[in-house]
């Protein structure tokens, strides 16, 4: 029976596609709604933030495999916090990354939401992509991050959702930057300013 888990759990692979980790598999387990993000939605988002993922400090909130804070990390973010209730994906990610030699990162098994009520630190860039079926969760996160000062002056926020829904809400200091529809997926880069210009 548990090589039975165990194979249904290692069906489906994806890579690191830039970076020191490029070619890097990760496992996709078989869990509901766990939906990494496709590999030409991560090129076309990474493109975007060429000029600014080195050095920088990322958030990847609702992280499920953790790849698109992985993907920072393969390309020099100086850390990444990952935030992901599931306790079996933050085990399995946090092994990867520490085969990889990877020793500035935090996963930390929680619910995003809780975690954002409560200010810790301030980002460079932030990374949401929750379930597709609870859209209401984006504009939650993106309320908490702005209210507890997760951000830092000026900062990016990628938003990854089902194209059906409608757009985020955001402050008035965020300004869309990139969106893109690829397929049932519709992606924003927010760039966000203290001042307005």
């Amino acid at each position: 029976m548990s090589k039975m888990i165990k194979k249904n759990f290692n069906t489906h692979k994806i890579r690191i596609i830039g970076g020191k980790w490029k070619n890097t598999k990760f496992f996709v387990p078989s869990i509901i709604d766990l939906r990494p993000t496709l590999s030409v939605i991560r090129e076309t988002l990474f493109n975007w933030i060429t000029p600014i993922i080195k050095n920088s400090y990322c958030l990847d909130c609702f992280s499920g495999t953790g790849i698109l804070g992985s993907e920072a990390l393969s390309r020099y973010a100086k850390y990444v916090f990952f935030v992901e209730k599931n306790i079996f994906l933050n085990k399995k990610l946090i092994k990867k990354l520490y085969d990889l030699n990877a020793k500035n990162f935090c996963a930390i098994t929680m619910d995003v939401i809780k975690w954002l009520k409560k200010p810790k630190l301030s980002f460079d860039i932030v990374f949401i992509d929750p379930p597709y079926k609870n859209a209401n969760l984006i504009n939650y996160s993106i309320y908490l991050l702005e209210k507890n000062y997760f951000l830092k002056d000026e900062s990016w926020i990628y938003v990854e959702m089902d194209k059906i829904n409608i757009d985020p809400i955001v402050p008035r200091n965020w300004k869309i930057y990139r969106k893109k529809t690829t397929g049932r997926i519709s992606y924003y880069l927010y760039n966000r300013m203290y001042f307005f210009k």
